[in-house]
Formats: C-alpha cells, structure tokens, sequence
C-alpha cells in the first residue's frame, strides 16, 4: 500500500469516528421504559408543534398559505411513520445494543468507499501524492509520523489557497472539510462559515456547517445546528447530511416518527445498490427502531381494555393566552440544553393551576400559547377568571416544583386573551 493510500486511510478513520460520535450514543444507550408518560410525549410533540405554526402564523411570520402546507406536513408525518398497517412493537435494549454493535462493526469497513463516493479525498491527497511511486519495503508508508507531516503539508496549502483568493468558494469548503475530517472543528467552523457567505444556497454546505458547530461544541445539535439543519432543508428537503443528523437529532430527543420521517426521507433516494450497502441497512434499522417506537407510543394511548381519552378542548374555541418565555441574559451561563421548561399559570399568587406547558430549555425563547386545554381539571380553567400570574420555571431536576437553584419569573395581573405577553425569566430560586 502506497504512502498517499495509508494517508486517505488515516483521513477516513478520523472521519468515520466523527461519524460513530453521533450514531453509538442513542443505538447504545439503554432505552427508557415505555411508559404512558413517554408515550404521551410522543404525541405531544406534535400537537407543540402544531402550535408553534400556529403562533407563528398569529405573529405574522407564516402566511395562511405557508401555514396549511406546514400542517398538512405534519399530518403526512403522523400518519406515515407512526400509523403503519402493521404495528412494530418497541425495539428492546438488547435489540437496540445489537443494532449500535453492528453499525459499529460495519461502518468502519464502509468508510472508505462511503468517502470516494459520497465525499472528496482528493482534497486531501492531491496529484502529487497519488502520483508519488510505490516503495517494494513492506515496511513503506506505515511512518504515521512521516504521512502526518505530509498531511499538514497538504492542508497547508488549501489554508493559503483559500486566504489567497477569499472570493474562492470551493477553496473555502475543501479546507472546511478537510478540517472537519481532521477533527479541528474550530478551524472547520471558521472555513464553512465563510463558504455559506459565498454559497448561500448549496444546502449540503450549510449541512456540514451545521455538523461542524455541533461537533465544535461537545456534540450537541441543539441551538444553532439545529437551525441551520432546517435551513438545509428548506433549501433541500432531500439534503442527505441534513437529513442524517436531523434525524440523529430527533431519536435523541425521542421524538421517534419525526427521526423516522427524517431517515425514511434519506432511504427514499438511495439506489438500490446503497439500500443494500451496510450504511444503508443500518439507516434503514434506525428508521425500522424509530417507527417502531412511534408507534408503541400511539398504541399505549389506546391499550384494549381502557377506554380511549377524551379530547381536551381545542386551543381556537375558549379563550387564551399568548406571549413568550425569554432567558435574561446574566443567567444563560446557569441553564443546560437539557433542562426542563415548566410555564403554568395560576388564579393569584398562591391560587389553584389553571393551565400548564413543558419545554426543553434549548427551546427558549420560548413561544407560548395557553388555553382551556391546558387545564389540569374541567373545573379550572383560564375561562373562569378575568387574569392570572404567570409563572416560568428553569428546572434542573425536571420536575415542576422549584427548588434552590432553579432559574425562575414572574408574571401577575396577566389579563386572559392577552397578546404579545413577555415573560422573563431573570432571578435564581432561593
């Protein structure tokens, strides 16, 4: 094997162990029992979801038009990935660990032919290199020591052709990539940055973009990686990458037919070759999991035997509350992606709960919008009383009840059917 080889070979470890970052994690960890409250939540998130559009289409950021399309994608996803013909039961722990053992197992041997045909080794291993003639020592090319320094040599020089020429795009995403592929996420941060300035609507851009600041930032999705993945999405909903992680993102956050829609997106363009390939059965698994969780999720709302529940009132038909939960600045260094968001609003200081949300904190700003469904009985609800006092919780516990060290705001004498209401969440709980 030739020098220039070992080299592409080092490259496409580093890069297939970025890749395992992001697929172990969820496939390995153990699952969380089935519970009716996690099967609850599943579809919680799309009736959150729901709401969001609406507000946002309240607000003005949404046109009617906009507005239907949006719902009716929700819809499809509901009823594509978690309402199936045949129910899937929930994978079990063992069954999830045998699913990350095999991706472990397989990528590793996928991932050179994965990047000559998905990627762009010639970024790394220029002509000079692949031209460079073989050494008969069976010894040869096997000084990491000596392809490193070739290796720093090469991103030397796409580090200088792109600052050489900053209106270069494509000089600008190899060395991006080329950083990405190294692990010197920074760096990469910088290179993509300025290559979605110069490409603003290659999706696949802000895709890896989006995979460097999460990677730059302990592997969290959360926030602007997120965001920019969407992006991609709108650009192109077809976005392999985007689609990837959106959907890495979804499973971790449990929302399994969101992660299924995703995935089966991505499936639904591969050849028949890549659906055969180990990358492709291994997504195709995920996708299987993830459905299969949706579904359970559904299924425990109407087990045989229990009668199904009631529908609560719908948000349009009673009065309401609407505004937005913000984070004051001095206390966003206290709060973690992964804390819990309670917003609840009471008849007083100390009256009974009226009505009651729940948010990850990566969600904040926090859009709200409270009503009659809200309600923890029929009895008591916003309808009743002309004002309440808002209350927003930071919890780090995740439960709904403060305690010391929690984050915390205030709002009172909150009229019902107010709009545009702003509650700041600003003091620590003593």
């Amino acid at each position: 094997m030739n020098e220039s080889l070992w080299i592409f070979v080092g490259v496409a470890v580093l890069a297939m162990g970025v890749a395992l970052v992001w697929v172990l994690p969820p496939l390995l960890r153990t699952p969380k029992s089935h519970g009716s409250e996690r099967r609850a939540m599943n579809i919680a998130v799309y009736r959150d979801q729901l709401k969001d559009l609406e507000s946002e289409r309240d607000n003005g950021a949404l046109s009617a038009e906009q507005f239907e399309q949006s719902r009716l994608e929700l819809e499809d996803r509901l009823s594509e990935d978690a309402l199936q013909e045949t129910a899937v039961a929930a994978s079990s722990d063992r069954g999830g660990r045998w699913v990350g053992w095999t991706v472990a197992g397989v990528l590793p041997v996928l991932a050179i032919a994965l990047y000559v045909w998905r990627g762009t080794p010639e970024i790394l291993i220029q002509p000079a290199l692949a031209s460079a003639p073989a050494s008969q020592d069976p010894h040869a090319g096997k000084d990491m020591a000596a392809n490193m320094a070739q290796i720093e040599a090469e991103l030397e020089k796409l580090q200088k052709a792109a600052e050489a020429d900053p209106k270069n795009a494509q000089a600008w995403l190899k060395w991006g990539m080329a950083n990405l592929a190294m692990e010197r996420f920074p760096a990469a941060v910088a290179a993509l940055k300025k290559a979605t300035e110069l490409m603003p609507k290659e999706s696949s851009v802000w895709a890896h973009y989006a995979e460097a600041i999460a990677l730059a930032g302990d592997r969290n999705l959360e926030g602007e990686p997120i965001r920019l993945l969407r992006h991609a999405l709108e650009l192109n909903p077809l976005e392999p990458k985007a689609l990837e992680l959106a959907g890495i993102h979804a499973y971790q956050k449990e929302n399994w037919a969101q992660a299924a829609y995703y995935w089966k997106s991505l499936i639904k363009q591969m050849s028949d070759e890549e659906k055969r390939s180990g990358y492709g059965q291994n997504i195709a698994e995920a996708e299987r999991d993830a459905r299969g969780k949706a579904e359970a999720g559904l299924a425990g709302l109407t087990q045989p035997g229990k009668e199904p529940a009631k529908p609560k009132a719908k948000a349009s038909t009673g009065p309401r509350i609407e505004g937005r939960v913000e984070l004051a600045a001095a206390l966003k260094d206290k709060v973690r992606p992964e804390d819990t968001v309670f917003l609840s609003a009471r008849a007083g200081e100390k009256g009974p709960l009226l009505a009651v949300m729940k948010a990850r904190a990566s969600a904040l700003p926090l859009a709200f919008v409270l009503d009659d469904s809200m309600a923890m009985t029929q009895d008591m609800t916003l309808s009743k009383v002309p004002e309440v006092v808002l209350v927003a919780t930071v919890s780090k516990s995740g439960q709904p009840k403060p305690v010391k060290g929690d984050l915390e705001g205030t709002l009172s004498a909150v009229k019902v059917g107010a709009k545009g209401v702003k509650l700041v969440i600003d003091r620590v709980h003593p």
